[in-house]
C-alpha cells in the first residue's frame, strides 16, 4: 500500500517563476536555445506527476525501512530503487547540463523550480 500526504502546487510554482521573477522574460537568450514558456509549464507538469506518481510509489518505504550498509554496498528498498530508475530513464538526471554532456540547460530558476 502507497501511503503519501505529497500534494504540490502548480499555480504557485507558476506564479513565483512567471509572475515574481518573470522567467519568461529571458527565455529567448541564446544560452537557452530550446526553452519557451509552453515547454518550461510542460517540464514542471512532467516534473509534478513523477513526483505525485513514481517517487510517492517509494515514500512510505522510505520512512520505514532503512537503509543499511552491506559489504560496502548500500541496500536500498526496491520501490526506492524503481523511483531513482524513473528519474534516469526520463533523463532528469542530465536536467540542467550542457548540450556536451548530454543535457538540457535551463535557467537555475527553472532547475530548482523542479
Amino acid at each position: 500500500m502507497t501511503v503519501s500526504h505529497y500534494k504540490s502546487n502548480l499555480r504557485d510554482i507558476y506564479f513565483n517563476l512567471f509572475e515574481v521573477h518573470r522567467v519568461q522574460d529571458y527565455l529567448d537568450a541564446p544560452q537557452w536555445p530550446d526553452l519557451d514558456e509552453n515547454i518550461v509549464k510542460d517540464i514542471l507538469v512532467e516534473m509534478e506527476r513523477l513526483a505525485r506518481e513514481d517517487f510517492a510509489a517509494s515514500y512510505a518505504d522510505q520512512d520505514r525501512i532503512p537503509v543499511e550498509l552491506v559489504d560496502g554496498e548500500v541496500k536500498l528498498p526496491e520501490s526506492v530503487k524503481a523511483s531513482v530508475r524513473a528519474y534516469k530513464e526520463g533523463g532528469w538526471d542530465r536536467f540542467g547540463l550542457t548540450p556536451e554532456l548530454g543535457g538540457m540547460p535551463v535557467p537555475p530558476s527553472v532547475f530548482w523550480a523542479t
